[in-house]
């Protein structure tokens, strides 16, 4: 799979998921716009002015409860060695602003296995009851 064909998929899923529920009052209220270059919506923020590049002055929206939406998180979660929620979302921001991204992170980081298996408790043995009274 060349680099190319991985932007296609990219960009067919981020449509997915993108056109599953937007409305016109999200809109207005988290300020996005749709990039004429790709069709995709993106977020304005106060970014505006800084000397970061386009895409991070300029995030791609993602909704927050939406399977396509798991699977950029999962793959940064993975790509920064199962890292906690805050390093894992300050990586997602760079290129994609998802609607209570924190919550949405925590979701997908709490039902990843590798990490559950280094924070599990070790089984205990429930307490001996008292023998019984001859």
């Amino acid at each position: 799979m060349t680099k190319d064909d991985y932007e296609i998929a990219e960009w067919i899923l981020i449509r997915q998921a993108q056109s599953a529920k937007i409305t016109e009052e999200q809109i207005i209220t988290w300020n996005s716009y749709q990039d004429e270059t790709n069709k995709l919506w993106r977020a304005k923020g106060r970014l505006g002015n800084s000397e970061l590049n386009s895409e991070c002055k300029y995030p791609i929206y993602l909704p927050n409860r939406n399977t396509i939406t798991e699977l950029p998180i999962k793959q940064q979660h993975e790509e920064i060695y199962h890292a906690e929620t805050a390093y894992t979302l300050c990586e997602i921001r760079h290129k994609f602003w998802i609607p209570k991204g924190r919550s949405a992170v925590k979701r997908v980081i709490s039902s990843c296995i590798g990490c559950k298996r280094w924070t599990a408790k070790p089984f205990k043995l429930p307490e001996m009851p008292n023998l019984p009274e001859t």
